[in-house]
């Protein structure tokens, strides 16, 4: 029993935790940490630009509007001389103009979308290999050739 309860024993095993995790701490957690900083502020970068991006279009749409309106002032001060006209023309201008403004805001949010998409995407990659990587270097610490030989006996002796 008094070899089950060793205090030196005990310590030692918390001295090597206490180790281990420092060290995994600043191996592994501190550059992961920063890495995924940096990659936010990239993303976060990519949102600022497709929102100016949405910003530039909403100009665009309000400078289209105001071509609306300018084609109405002159569609009214054409409509005593032909009004007929004057109102097709100013439909027509009009038409056009949200055609164009649909467009634009079409434009801008597929451009906004494709780029919120590639920057997950471009995330979830990086994740995905920084985990193969971590995983891989923790493997090749861990397991040394006498344990790999250990497991393949005990995986044989299992299979017979």
């Amino acid at each position: 029993m008094e070899e089950l309860f060793n205090p030196v024993s005990i310590l030692l095993h918390v001295v090597n935790a206490v180790i281990l995790l420092t060290a995994l701490y600043f191996l592994l957690y501190k550059p992961v940490r920063k890495f995924m900083n940096a990659r936010t502020e990239k993303v976060r970068g990519e949102i600022e630009a497709a929102q100016e991006l949405s910003r530039q279009a909403q100009e665009q749409i309000d400078q289209s509007r105001q071509s609306v309106r300018q084609a109405e002032e002159e569609a009214a001060q054409t409509s005593a001389e032909a009004s007929v006209e004057a109102q097709k023309r100013a439909q027509e201008i009009l038409d056009a103009a949200n055609a164009r403004a649909q467009e634009i805001i079409a434009a801008a949010q597929r451009e906004a979308e494709m780029l919120r998409q590639n920057a997950q995407e471009a995330a979830a990659d990086t994740a995905v290999a920084l985990a193969v990587d971590i995983a891989g270097k923790i493997l090749q610490r861990e397991i040394t050739p006498e344990d790999n030989a250990r497991l393949i006996q005990e995986f044989m002796k299992r299979v017979e």
